[in-house]
């Protein structure tokens, strides 16, 4: 049951690591996109061809860490598909800042290893923030 628990958090931990490294990286390969008006105004952020930006980057360091991604697909992580479990955001910032990366992994349904007694998160949700 030790073994099972450092397996199954240890999992959980590694994976929320490797996408909040995904959603930071993925905002500072994106800067470069985002003009200085954005910076000082996050108005100029609602631009969807700067979300867009921001989420084609932010896939594309997803796809440098999983396993089997492609142009048409995420990949995988620790053998569940990212396509379908994961959820990724880009919205402006309401207090001032630029962009909000938000992703959502859907653990209750897309789970690592098969739950058995151990208390879970039912999501595991990282944001990151482009900001001054």
């Amino acid at each position: 049951m030790i073994f099972y628990a450092i397996t199954n958090y240890g999992l959980i931990f590694t994976a929320a690591q490797l996408m909040q490294y995904a959603a930071e990286e993925g905002l500072r390969r994106s800067i470069d996109y985002v003009d200085e008006e954005c910076l000082f105004s996050a108005a100029s952020c609602s631009s969807d061809e700067v979300r867009q930006e921001v989420l084609n980057e932010t896939r594309a360091v997803i796809g440098n860490v999983a396993q089997g991604s492609n142009a048409g697909s995420l990949g995988t992580l620790f053998g569940q598909s990212l396509d379908d479990a994961l959820t990724i955001t880009a919205s402006e910032d309401s207090s001032g800042g630029c962009c909000v990366l938000s992703l959502v992994y859907n653990y209750a349904d897309f789970p690592f290893v098969p739950p058995l007694v151990l208390p879970v998160p039912a999501q595991l949700n990282i944001t990151a923030n482009l900001s001054l």
